[in-house]
């Protein structure tokens, strides 16, 4: 026999249980490009309250190990999503709840904060002042 004995490969989860404030949690832009790196707790939130099948616009979806983008309801059914196998989980009293570490929005999600971004006008204030002085 050559080295230890190996049991057979079964196909099962590594618990990787994490604190809520460990930064885990890529946001993707809807063109895939990254927009910020999120905790854990505000990674389940986000995808909660903007990415449930009961809400009318869903804006944000995860991905699951298979690259499949889904919603709230579907990432915690253990047997429709894939995770990773090094998966992150949060712990509560008596559940575990897997943690997305990838976060895909949609357009719509994008503009939803308390002011918009607007490159154009700080732009345009800075211009202003500048051919004021003139």
């Amino acid at each position: 026999m050559d080295g230890p004995y190996r049991p057979p490969r079964i196909n099962y989860l590594i618990l990787h249980s994490i604190d809520s404030k460990d930064r885990v949690v890529l946001i993707l832009s809807h063109f895939w490009t990254p927009i910020n790196i999120t905790t854990a707790k505000e990674g389940i939130r986000k995808l909660i309250s903007c990415g449930s099948i009961s809400r009318k616009d869903q804006s944000v979806k995860c991905l699951s190990e298979s690259g499949e983008p889904l919603y709230w309801e579907e990432w915690i059914n253990p047997q429709r999503a894939t995770y990773y196998e090094d998966q992150p989980f949060l712990s509560s009293c008596n559940k575990l709840y897997p943690v997305p570490t990838i976060l895909l929005t949609t357009s719509k999600w994008v503009y939803q904060t308390k002011q918009k971004p607007s490159l154009f006008s700080q732009g345009w204030t800075q211009l202003k002042s500048v051919c004021n002085t003139r």
